[in-house]
């Protein structure tokens, strides 16, 4: 349990982050176009299929385990130690984006 925690920070960190760039996205978009409205912008997000979405988000997770599966045989095949499984999820995940 200790172990979670120390993630913490770095998790909050990261969020912020993307909010903050979510944000400033918005107030680039909005400001910048005519056309589009914030308004507007916030109806697609918010009119998203749901089903569809989290789909779209296991494939993504299923194939960032799929590849941290296969680094890790190909490091292990190479001879070397690989890294525990859970941070190479994390840095395949990173990586993808």
């Amino acid at each position: 349990m200790k172990k979670w925690f120390s993630y913490l920070p770095k998790l909050l960190v990261s969020m912020g982050v993307s909010c903050i760039t979510l944000a400033l996205i918005f107030k680039l978009v909005g400001g910048q176009y005519d056309s589009v409205s914030k308004t507007r912008l916030i109806q697609i997000l918010t009119g998203t299929s749901l089903p569809l979405f989290a789909l779209a988000f296991l494939s993504s997770v299923m194939q960032a385990l799929f590849r941290s599966l296969r680094y890790r045989l190909l490091i292990a095949g190479g001879g070397l130690q690989p890294p525990r499984f859970f941070p190479l999820i994390l840095i395949t995940m990173t990586r993808n984006m």
